[in-house]
């Protein structure tokens, strides 16, 4: 566990989890997921400001170090293509140019999901598809992770063409 760099009363984990020493005891901050897809937490600043920071992002700084010299508009990438899987060896830097490239070529074409009788379906386009269902995209997507369901379906598997 490493001390955050901004945030003097926050560590992060090596499995991603944020802890908080603000109070006398260790408490886990509880992640949300933005309307991106990507696992962030709010911390308080040693001003006391609130700020909200994505997850995968203190990782890199904390245990990746910072982006290299040079590179133009670093940004974060998930090397599995999966936002919500936080790991170290799962993150890289990459400039904004290339991520934007390489999330275009990797983009998840196929989900398989459980539905609540346990018949499994093939989704295409899974924004398309929650839409017309009313369901939301993000919490399906959490599903995966979690082992949650969302309303009677869960995601099982991520396909890729």
């Amino acid at each position: 566990m490493k001390q955050l760099k901004d945030f003097p009363d926050y560590y992060i984990t090596e499995n991603a989890e944020v802890i908080s020493r603000r109070c006398k005891r260790e408490k886990k901050l509880n992640p949300h997921i933005d309307h991106f897809g990507y696992l962030m937490v709010g911390m308080r600043t040693s001003e006391g400001k609130t700020k909200t920071e994505r997850i995968h992002r203190l990782m890199m700084l904390t245990y990746g170090g910072d982006a290299p010299k040079g590179m133009k508009d670093p940004t974060v990438d998930h090397i599995n293509g999966d936002k919500l899987d936080n790991r170290i060896d799962n993150l890289q830097w990459l400039s904004n140019k290339d991520n934007a490239y390489k999330s275009a070529k990797d983009k998840v074409k196929t989900y398989l999901i459980e539905d609540e009788n346990g018949n499994i379906l093939e989704v295409e386009n899974l924004n398309k598809w929650c839409k017309e269902l009313g369901l939301d995209p993000s919490s399906m997507r959490r599903s995966n992770v979690k082992g949650w369901r969302h309303k009677g379906y869960r995601i099982i598997e991520k396909l890729l063409e």
